[in-house]
């Protein structure tokens, strides 16, 4: 198959033009957001779901109601699945107060433990490169926050974090975290 890009501007690029100009490897279609998390209910063991969001305008407003149909797919199913929504920046966090409604699905929060306190977080996501920070690992624990460090390639890194606290990572390397 030959590989093609698409020439827009990334405000230009819609739903509609990735679904019609984009095949993946194999061939297929890529799948919106909804077939993946119906996938992950339907014919996977995940427990766990993280959306890494960006910064879109009203990002929220329209991520809702398809968390929603996954969380209502996993319970008619028994299925224990949680998709975590994840602020990374200031800006994500701007768009996630315009949907109050929000606030009840499971969120990361990503830049300080501070404010994934105060937003009520049950999950901090700290990049490896800021160290172990095992006095907040403490403290995350202690108020019922999980923690997950994100992107760790390195074996010896991963050893490291898992060891110091973290309750998990993000790995494109899952077999180094398995052996351990």
């Amino acid at each position: 198959m030959q590989k093609a890009g698409i020439l827009a501007n990334l405000d230009e690029v819609t739903w509609d033009l990735l679904k019609s100009s984009v095949l993946l490897t194999d061939g297929q279609r890529i799948p919106s957001l909804e077939q993946a998390l119906t996938l992950a209910v339907d014919s996977t063991s995940l427990r766990y779901v993280w959306l890494d969001i960006k910064g879109n305008p009203f990002v929220f407003k329209f991520l809702e109601p398809i968390v929603r149909r996954a969380m209502s797919r996993a319970a008619a199913k028994g299925r224990k699945i949680t998709f975590i929504s994840d602020i990374p920046t200031k800006e994500v966090l701007a768009e996630y107060y315009k949907q109050p409604s929000y606030a009840d699905l499971p969120l990361m929060y990503e830049l300080g433990l501070e404010t994934a306190i105060h937003l009520g977080c049950k999950y901090w996501g700290p990049r490896w490169t800021e160290g172990t920070l095992v006095e907040q690992v403490k403290q995350a624990h202690n108020v019922g926050i999980k923690v997950y460090a994100w992107t760790i390639n390195s074996e010896r890194y991963i050893e490291t974090y898992l060891n110091a606290g973290f309750d998990g990572m993000i790995t494109d390397y899952p077999a180094y975290a398995c052996r351990i």
